[in-house]
C-alpha cells in the first residue's frame, strides 16, 4: 500500500513542484516505508518551499533519532527486553531470536523492535510509530504507549 501510495506521491510532485505540500506527503509516504535518507531529502525540499511547516522539523528528527538508533543501538541485556514482554491492550510484545517484537491488534503482523532509549522503541516497518513503555516506581512495566510522528497516542496498560 505504501509503495502506491510513493508512486502517487512522485507524480504529484513532478507535477506540482512547487507545492510544498507534495513533497511533505512523499517524505512522510518515504518515512512510513523506512526510506530515511530520501524522507528528510524531501522534507528539506518542503522546508525551501515553505519555511513556516514547524512539521517538518520535528519528522526530520524523528527520522534522524531512527538512523542514530541502528548505528549506535541502546545495549538491553536479554533480563532488561524480558521486562517488555506481555499483552497491553492493543499491543502483545513477545521475545524470541534475542530482540523484541511487537503486534498491534489493527495490523495482526509482528515487527521488530529497535530501542531508542530504555524505554522507547522504535518499531522497524511502521516508520512513523513508536512504542514507549511507562514503568512504576518499582521499575515494572505497566503500560505501552503507541506514539505516532505527528503525536498522536494510542494506550494499553498490562494484562496480567
Amino acid at each position: 500500500a505504501v509503495d502506491k501510495a510513493i508512486e502517487v506521491f512522485e507524480i504529484n510532485v513532478r507535477e506540482y513542484p512547487e507545492s510544498s505540500n507534495a513533497y511533505d506527503s512523499l517524505a512522510e509516504a518515504y518515512m512510513i516505508a523506512g526510506k530515511d535518507e530520501l524522507a528528510i531529502e524531501n522534507y528539506e525540499r518542503s522546508r525551501k518551499l515553505d519555511p513556516e511547516n514547524t512539521e517538518v522539523e520535528k519528522n526530520i528528527a524523528w527520522i534522524r533519532e531512527r538512523i542514530e538508533a541502528r548505528k549506535n543501538p541502546v545495549p538491553l541485556s536479554g533480563g532488561e527486553l524480558e521486562r517488555f514482554v506481555g499483552s497491553y491492550g492493543p499491543f502483545q510484545i513477545s521475545m524470541s531470536e534475542g530482540g523484541l517484537f511487537a503486534e498491534i491488534d489493527w495490523l495482526k503482523k509482528d515487527y521488530r523492535l529497535v530501542p531508542l532509549t530504555k524505554d522507547v522503541m522504535n518499531i522497524e516497518g511502521l516508520g512513523g510509530y513508536r512504542l514507549q513503555f511507562i514503568s512504576d516506581k518499582d521499575g515494572h512495566v505497566t503500560k505501552a504507549v503507541g506514539i505516532s510522528v505527528g503525536g498522536r497516542k494510542s494506550e494499553g496498560t498490562r494484562e496480567e
